[in-house]
């Protein structure tokens, strides 16, 4: 899987392109990069009316979409991407999807748990797997570290959000539910809920 799907019926000869980005992240260079392909390459026929000839869309799962790429331009498009530290691949199809969680994981002072890192090593080691591209059906993932529902953990296949619970007691509590308190006992530890 690529990243590729033919721009629509009737224009088989455009491609729309999907960049992953896990949990929407991008350096200033990477954003950079994908604007000067966007300008270069992403032309349609007819100026978007809001934004000139340039498309690209952020998705819901906050990858990057570029329009009306042309066959050919495909293999300098992927050469920039990757230079930059960015790729297609299991972007589209039936593979694991981008992984969601907040936009600002690491720098919410809310969060009960900064959800980056485990957003990183579950990209590293899913994406690009032979083992995990070519699924009866695309699998979405959200971790997130906040209990406000910015991974929309309950609208993806998985969902990560954070917890707590109690130890050496019976007494256990979801931070999304409720406030969780030290017990006398007891000592506080963080992990996540999971969704299924």
């Amino acid at each position: 899987w690529w990243g590729l799907y033919h721009q629509r019926k009737g224009q088989e000869s455009y491609f729309m392109m999907r960049i992953g980005t896990p949990n929407g992240r991008l350096t200033p260079d990477q954003l950079r990069v994908v604007g000067e392909i966007a300008d270069e390459y992403a032309r349609g026929p007819v100026d978007n009316p809001e934004f000139g000839g340039a498309y690209c869309d952020w998705t819901t799962r906050q990858s990057i979409q570029l329009h009306w790429i042309q066959l050919q331009d495909i293999p300098d498009i992927f050469e920039k991407l990757e230079s930059n530290g960015l790729s297609t691949i299991q972007a589209c199809g039936d593979s694991w999807r981008n992984i969601v969680g907040s936009p600002v994981a690491g720098r919410d002072q809310k969060e009960h748990i900064n959800a980056w890192p485990v957003i990183q090593e579950l990209h590293e080691t899913f994406k690009g797997n032979d083992e995990h591209s070519n699924l009866p059906r695309k699998w979405k993932v959200a971790v997130t570290g906040d209990t406000r529902g910015s991974g929309q953990a309950e609208i993806n296949d998985l969902g990560f959000e954070p917890a707590t619970k109690e130890i050496d007691t019976d007494e256990q509590s979801s931070s999304s539910n409720q406030n969780s308190k030290n017990s006398d006992n007891g000592e506080k530890r963080k992990g996540f809920n999971v969704r299924v």
